[in-house]
Parts: C-alpha cells; structure tokens; sequence
C-alpha cells in the first residue's frame, strides 16, 4: 500500500509557477499553487495537511514562504500546523475554526476519509494526530493589499459565494488568477457559510469585470487540473442566472443544511439553495 504522505505531484505551470497536488484524501484530488518571486514565495491554500508542504516547498526554492488560504475549509487550510505567515479573510474565521475543530475532523475521518486506508494501523494513528491537533488561525487578510514576492506583487480579491470570505489571488506580473472554489465549474453555494444565488450572481459580475479589466488571460481552481479562463465564468454565470429565473429547474439535491437544488447548464454545474420568491 503506498504511502498516503507522500501521495502529490508538483508541476510548473508557468514560469516560477508551480501546482502542488495532494492525492486522493477524502478521494479528492486538492490543487495547491506556489508562487515564486525574487525575494519571496507565496503558496495559495495549503491543502488537508497530510503532505510535508515544507518539506516539499522547500525543494523548489529557499526563499521566505507567506501562505494564503482562499477560504476556511478544510481541504484548503489543515497545513498551517507546518508552517507560519499564513493568512485567511477575517470573515471565514468561523469557518476555518468549525472545520479544523476535533469533533468535526473526528466525523470526517470516520464517514469519509482516505477509505481505502481505513484498516492500516499506520493510517489509524496519523488520523488520531491529525483530529487532534491545535490548528492556529491565520492572520486577517483584511488590511493587507496585496504581497510584493521581489518583482512580482499578488492581489486579492474578495468573491462572496462558496464562503462569505472566499477570496481569489491576482498575479500582475503574469496575468494570472487562483480562484480555488469560489469560481469553479461545479461550484457550492448551498452550504451554511455560502451566500445566496442571488449575492453570487453579483460576485461573478464583479469578478469578470475586475479580470477583464486587469487582462487576467489564464485561470487555476483547487480541484481540476485544467487552466481556466475569463469565458469559463461567463458560462457558470449563465448557469446561475438561469437557475434565478427558473424556479425549480434542477434537481433536488439531498443534504443535511438547507433546501438546495443542482443545475447542469452552460457546460457548468451550481449547487444553490433554493431562494422564497
């Protein structure tokens, strides 16, 4: 059985770019993106903390490390324990607090994680490390505009939806942009901390104005390998506007939070909850 720690992939995706992939944790492949510049790195989610980011990290440069979690659960955030400087959006605090607390990671491991390993003894005791460790809240992002890496500055961007704190990262210098799942092609906003169909249909609008205006040519999201871009968000627009003036369209979609339905439209998939007209 191979070694559930040491399940990743790097790969350079642009020039002093690198995607960091954790395999296969909750059968969920989980995208990380190093950003290197002249003086610093910037490491954009540092994923469900079974893999040595540092470790890893490390071997592709020496430089200081600052990390940014895009929002607060916790396939995005469970690596701050291995490493410092890191920093979330004040308004998904709850969120990372809820997701990294022992009861709910205990649940986790128990009704879905890392199944194939269930029965291995080694896989038994890095669970029970993991649901019980002390997991440090990152700094607020709030007041910080951007990080200047030496050459390379990276903004942020606030995009309310998946969570009311999700945010996207904007690299100037290469025209690039890392928007996890707050702009994926099969988004979730019908979770507890997600907005309304509604707000999300103006965070997009926003959202493709500020890349457009900023010529954003290349998109990466947290869960599929592919490169995005700007035509991607029309279509899961597309897909949210029908879902608003099309009561009902859908399917039912069975979960333990809310009224929610999911729409396949425009080559995209939403997950909402269902708003009273």
């Amino acid at each position: 059985m191979a070694d559930f720690t040491k399940q990743y992939e790097v790969k350079e995706i642009y020039e002093n770019t690198y995607s960091i992939l954790e395999k296969g944790f909750e059968g969920l492949d989980t995208y990380m993106y190093l950003l290197v510049g002249d003086e610093k790195a910037l490491l954009v989610d540092c994923g469900f903390g079974i893999i040595d980011l540092k470790k890893i990290v490390g071997k592709i440069t020496d430089k200081p490390l600052i990390t940014v979690c895009t929002h607060g659960h916790h396939d995005h955030v469970m690596g701050v324990t291995n490493l410092t400087d890191c920093y979330i959006h004040s308004v998904d605090n709850e969120v990372f607090a809820l997701n990294t607390c022992e009861p709910v990671l205990r649940m986790f491991v128990m009704n879905n994680a890392l199944t194939e390993h269930k029965n291995c003894e080694e896989f038994e005791a890095f669970a029970e490390e993991w649901v019980s460790k002390a997991y440090p809240l990152p700094e607020a992002l709030d007041d910080i505009p951007y990080f200047d890496l030496g050459n390379r500055k990276i903004y942020w961007h606030l995009i309310p939806g998946h969570t009311r704190g999700s945010i996207a990262l904007y690299d100037e210098k290469y025209k690039a942009a890392f928007d996890s799942d707050g702009a994926s092609r099969g988004v979730w906003i019908y979770l507890v901390e997600s907005t309304s169909l509604t707000e999300y249909i103006e965070t997009l609008e926003s959202y493709i104005a500020f890349l457009e205006e900023k010529g954003v040519t290349k998109r990466f999201v947290a869960h599929d390998p592919k490169e995005h871009n700007i035509e991607d968000l029309r279509k899961l627009l597309s897909c949210c506007r029908y879902a608003l003036e099309n009561p009902g369209a859908g399917e039912i979609f069975r979960n333990p939070y809310n009224k929610a339905r999911i729409l396949r439209h425009s080559d995209t998939v939403v997950i909402y909850k269902e708003e009273k007209n």
